[in-house]
């Protein structure tokens, strides 16, 4: 090798890689015997050689006055560099074979560190024959340096810088572990508000799927409500038509007797029928309602002389009484006399804990009122005398009851 060459390698850090790969293949195991691993120790063999031959050029030219006053005494120059190497590869060898048989002593020997042990051994004996000494003692080369303690300053060195990996790996786990918790929190979060998020949306959902029922259950009534809401004589249900004629809207009488007048059936609901008086009344004019069971029976007679819920107002000048159960009460007082044209509204509250109904005259609410009303129920009007007439205009649901007041409750 030449002068070049060998400082070439020096300053590659091929020596120090070399060594230190040699000290990791035995101190693992795992590459011991194996292709790579001799194939290092062949390449610290060729090292040395070559290492060798440089360093026995030089000791010759040392003869050349003007090659000994060029060389430098440094401990840094190419050949004091050389010998240090050599040095290097000596310790790293010996402490290979110190590792092995620290192994052996372990149990743990085999064919493959007995063959890297014999390689090491033969490199010792072709290119370090008398350094056979005790690994702390002190050593003087030719160069002047103490191997002994430039090598526990390497160890030295080399614990330093694994303890100071250590404390790296340390650090950098400790911030995995902070990373990871941070992540960790940061899904909590997330999951939280991604729960909080499907809660407003189920519970928005439910209030709209409760919106959307009482929505339809609101079209059903409202529905059911127009259903229930008829004009003019569409309104009667039930009538004799012996008894009646009609025309239009107006119901005439044709007959002298029995027989009414019968809307369609109501439950619980608020119910308004309006109609117009056609002539002055000059007998029985009854305006009321009956319970449902009745409407059959009131086809044939006077829907006031029935039991089991039918009651009315008979508003002829003569009486202006209240009727119930063929019974006649609150003479001249129940309400006022009918007169022709006039307009009378009838209006029953069937739901519970109403269950009234009330009538006006021309606007205006009369004293009498009936309480405690069957339901279902049906309106009724009964005229005796024949050419008496009377005007239906509707029959009508509506959402709450418009009449007000009155004086004369009658319990049904």
């Amino acid at each position: 090798m030449s002068g070049g060459d060998v400082e070439g390698v020096l300053n590659s850090g091929v020596v120090e890689g070399l060594c230190k790969q040699s000290s990791m293949i035995v101190s693992c195991g795992d590459g011991i015997g194996s292709g790579s691993g001799l194939s290092v120790l062949k390449s610290l063999d060729s090292l040395c050689m070559g290492l060798k031959s440089f360093l026995r050029y030089e000791e010759q030219s040392k003869k050349n006055e003007r090659k000994k006053t060029e060389e430098s005494e440094s401990r840094y120059s190419v050949v004091n560099r050389s010998r240090a190497a050599l040095s290097e590869i000596e310790w790293t060898l010996r402490s290979m074979i110190v590792e092995i048989g620290r192994e052996e002593e372990r149990g743990r020997d085999d064919e493959r560190r007995r063959e890297v042990e014999k390689e090491i051994g033969g490199m010792l004996i072709r290119h370090f024959p008398s350094s056979f000494v005790g690994l702390g003692e002190k050593k003087e080369g030719v160069i002047g340096m103490d191997i002994g303690r430039l090598r526990l300053e390497m160890e030295e060195n080399e614990k330093q810088r694994e303890m100071k990996i250590r404390k790296e790996i340390e650090l950098l786990e400790v911030e995995r572990r902070k990373e990871k918790e941070e992540l960790t929190r940061k899904e909590e979060e997330r999951r939280k508000e991604f729960d909080r998020q499907m809660a407003e949306l189920q519970a928005e959902r439910e209030a709209n799927q409760q919106f959307i029922k009482e929505g339809l259950e609101r079209a059903k009534q409202e529905e059911e409500r127009r259903r229930q809401c008829k004009v003019g004589a569409a309104a009667i249900e039930f009538f004799p038509p012996s008894k009646y004629t009609l025309s239009g809207n107006t119901f005439t009488k044709q007959v002298s007797g029995g027989g009414c007048l019968v809307s369609f059936e109501f439950g619980a609901v608020v119910a308004r029928l309006s109609l117009i008086v056609g002539c002055v009344p000059q007998s029985n004019y009854i305006i009321g309602i009956i319970s449902s069971a009745l409407a059959i029976n009131a086809q044939t007679t006077d829907f006031a002389s029935l039991k089991g819920g039918a009651g009315g107002w008979d508003t002829i000048s003569g009486n202006r009484g209240t009727r119930l159960n063929q019974k006649f009460t609150n003479q001249g007082q129940a309400c006022a006399a009918g007169g022709a044209g006039q307009r009378m509204v009838i209006e029953a509250d069937g739901r519970e804990g109403r269950r009234t109904v009330r009538m006006s005259q021309d606007g205006q609410t009369q004293p009498a009122f009936f309480t405690n009303i069957p339901v279902p129920f049906r309106f009724a009007v009964y005229f005796c005398r024949q050419n008496e007439s009377v005007t239906i205009e509707s029959v009508e649901v509506v959402k709450e009851d418009q009449m007000v007041g009155g004086t004369i409750p009658v319990l049904m």
